[in-house]
């Protein structure tokens, strides 16, 4: 019986060695994260956004955006000709936030990058917010993932985007916890 846990313990002990090797090696091959950072200004109208108010609820739908760059992106990759699609819900005339869902793209000679949707909100009487976005390198930047706090104020009209490219794609969602 001793013999067989000395085999399996020593199975066990090289399985594992190889696996954290071999781990070792893929991490080793790709490239290191890349801090980006840029400012944008709010921009001109690209498409013109239309209006609904239903309920006391003013909904922005449809409306693209060119923001001007102020300080091009750290990294090249990461600079370009900006554009931003945007639809918002204003609650302000039942005394709650602004929701939106914002969609940033950035092109250039040697890809693009597509921002995955996300939902933005202002407080009620607040024009500053943050959030994080995720951008999906496209061509020349497919594998790559830039992940970016982007800081918005309303009544300066600018964002601040700091982030990072990564080389490869976001962990997967975690499987939720659910009592049963």
């Amino acid at each position: 019986m001793k013999g067989r846990m000395t085999t399996l313990v020593s199975i066990i002990t090289i399985g594992l060695l190889a696996t954290s090797v071999m781990g070792a090696t893929a991490r080793e091959g790709a490239a290191a994260p890349v801090e980006v950072q840029a400012i944008w200004l709010f921009g001109d109208e690209l498409r013109s956004e239309t209006w609904e108010a239903v309920d006391g609820v003013e909904m922005e739908r449809g409306g693209a955006w060119r923001p001007r760059v102020v300080v091009a992106a750290t990294d090249p990759r990461f600079d370009g000709t900006p554009s931003v699609a945007y639809n918002g819900n204003e609650y302000d005339a039942v005394g709650g936030p602004s929701v939106g869902n914002a969609a940033f793209r950035i092109e250039n000679d040697e890809g693009a990058w597509q921002q995955m949707p996300t939902v933005g909100m202002y407080f009620p009487g607040e024009d500053h917010h943050a959030e994080t976005d995720v951008f999906v390198g496209e061509r020349g930047y497919e594998g790559l993932t830039a992940i970016v706090d982007v800081e918005t104020d309303r009544a300066a009209g600018i964002w601040n985007l700091h982030g990072y490219i990564i080389d490869g794609e976001l962990p997967p969602a975690p499987e939720p916890y659910v009592t049963q």
